[in-house]
Order: C-alpha cells, then structure tokens, then sequence
C-alpha cells in the first residue's frame, strides 16, 4: 500500500492495514499491537522523515512467512535509524522524568518482537516482526 505522508491520511492507513492483517488471519491480539506499533511508526515517518510537511510517499508491505508476520515501511525522507538512538527505558524512573525523544520507539519494541532498519537508495526501510 502507498500513501501520502499526511496526518490527514493516517485513519485510512490504519483501516487498510487492519483490514491487510485481517485477511492474512493474523490474531485479534496481534491486530491490535502492530496497529499500536504501526500507528507510533507512520506518525514518525511524517513528524521527522519529512520535515518540510512535502507531499512524499509512505509504503507499507504486509508479508507472511510461516510463523511470522513482517510489516515494512519504507520513505524516502530523512535517514534515520531507530535502533541506534534510543536505549531501552529503565522501569524504575518514572515516565516524565525520562528524557523525550525515543519513547515511542521503545514503545513500538515492545509491540513486536523485532524492529530492523535499513538505508538503502535513499530510502529508509524499518521492518517489524511479530511471531505468531
């Protein structure tokens, strides 16, 4: 699926990618964590990936292999690797003590079971993973 990466656009990504992961047969449960994650995921892709607010394309791939189900998202905005800027988040410290920035990243983490990134021809691709 492709879609502008306008906020105004997120409630029709969100519908489709439900209705994307209810035809693969994926899990009430499991729907609702990666459209947890999915939903922290595409509003960064349009906070950050393309800070001009420019009318740039979000692509969203759904694939199931086995025991696994993979949602990829790629743009072609600002590089930037979530997996390199946030650490994960000492339970102890109270959640408005902690620094901002990088909370829905570790929030996302605890969505799937694995988060990659990758930057290739200009494009950045983040790929969540969930066993099923």
């Amino acid at each position: 699926m492709r879609y502008e990466a306008k906020l105004s656009h997120l409630s029709c990504i969100l519908e489709d990618s439900d209705k994307e992961l209810e035809r693969l047969q994926i899990s009430q449960v499991d729907r609702e964590k990666f459209r947890l994650a999915l939903e922290e995921a595409v509003v960064n892709i349009m906070h950050y990936a393309y800070p001009e607010k420019c009318q740039k394309p979000l692509e969203i791939l759904f694939k199931k292999r086995g025991k696994f189900m993979l949602i990829e998202l790629r743009d072609w905005g600002v590089a930037f690797d979530p997996s390199a800027c946030c650490q994960k988040a000492d339970k102890k410290v109270p959640l408005g003590d902690l620094p901002i920035g990088g909370l829905g990243i570790i929030f996302i983490k605890k969505m799937v079971d694995e988060m990659h990134y990758r930057r290739y021809q200009n494009c950045n691709e983040l790929v969540l993973i969930k066993k099923l």
